[in-house]
This record gives C-alpha cells, structure tokens and sequence, in this order.
C-alpha cells in the first residue's frame, strides 16, 4: 500500500524471522524469502534505483533450510536485478557493527552526502520488522549523511494522543491482533511527507 502513492530512489530490507516465530517452515519461506521478493518489485515500481538485501553469509541451496531459503531468495533476486540495472545488493550484517554496514549500505545505494546534496534528498525506505536493526540503521544514516528519519509508528502514536478516534481505531486494531489501518498509516505519513 505505502508504496503506490510513495517515490522512492532506495530500499533497504530487512525483513526477517525465524521458524519458531513464523510458526512452520512455509511460513518462514513467505517472510524471508517471498517478502523482499515482492518489496523489490514494488519498490522498483515506486521509482527506486538501488535495493538492499540483508541476506546470509553462506547461502547455499545444499545448506540446512535457513540457508537454503535465503539462497532461494537471492536466486529470485537475480530475476528481478535486470529491472534494477543490476543495482540489488546482498548484505549480511551479522558479522558488521551497525556503523560499518551504515557506511557498507550508503556506499552500495550512492547515496549523496551533505556536502555533494542533490537538489532534494534522496528518499529512502527501510523495511523490516521490529528488533531488525532499521531503527538503528535509520538514525545512523540521519546522524552521518544529514538525511530526515520519518518513522511511521512515531507519526501514528502523535496523532493517536491528539485524536482520540484515532486512538480507538489503532487500540481495536491491536486488540484483535491487526496491524494499523492502511488508511490512518498513509494519510499521516503523507501529511509529513507534504
């Protein structure tokens, strides 16, 4: 949804999980592998010149079934990298502290610095569920390169405690296990990005 009234120049994804939390091994797949498939052809759709993958050190279709779906996932990839002009990239931040994949993501995405600015900054949208490390890459990013860090969640919880109707749509939502509604998430997010 946020992706068809969005233009963005980059996506970093993050998106992840683990058997045990996605509940099976169909489940897992669907997250690790199908999501950043479907995220980077609605990004490249949205405009984005550059994608970032977090992948796995050591992806292998003959490795256990982890490693086997992010293989699987980057071979996906691979069909999608022509629309991309080849600029879809792998990365494994597991072995990197968080300024060294900032600086390693930057570098691969081209984003501009402060002093070499486009007219416009670039807009660039990470991806992921919580506990990924997009929070912490984000403001990295803000810190070093000068760039704005607009959190969704942030925008939603303001307007809930200035709009009581907002907040009793976002407290149903979450009482039957949903996630914010489309509509409240995109009307405040463009109302930032306006």
């Amino acid at each position: 949804v946020l992706f068809r009234s969005w233009r963005v120049d980059a996506v970093i994804c993050t998106l992840g999980t683990t058997i045990k939390s996605a509940g099976s091994e169909a489940a897992f797949a669907a997250v690790d592998r199908d999501l950043p498939i479907a995220i980077a052809r609605l990004a490249r759709k949205a405009g984005a010149t550059r994608y970032a993958l977090n992948s796995s050190l050591g992806a292998s279709l003959t490795g256990n079934f982890y490693l086997r779906i992010k293989a699987e996932q980057e071979m996906a990839l691979n069909g999608v990298n022509d629309t991309f002009n080849h600029f879809v990239y792998h990365y494994d931040t597991g072995c990197n502290k968080v300024e060294q994949s900032c600086n390693e993501l930057v570098q691969m995405m081209h984003l501009r610095f402060r002093d070499n600015a486009p007219r416009r900054p670039p807009r660039l949208i990470i991806v992921g569920p919580p506990g990924s490390g997009r929070t912490t890459l984000a403001n990295e990013i803000s810190r070093k390169f000068g760039m704005v860090v607009i959190s969704p969640m942030n925008l939603v919880n303001a307007e809930a405690k200035k709009n009581p109707a907002i907040r009793i749509k976002i407290d149903h939502a979450q009482e039957s296990g949903q996630d914010v509604p489309d509509d409240i998430l995109q009307r405040v997010v463009d109302t930032r990005l306006n």
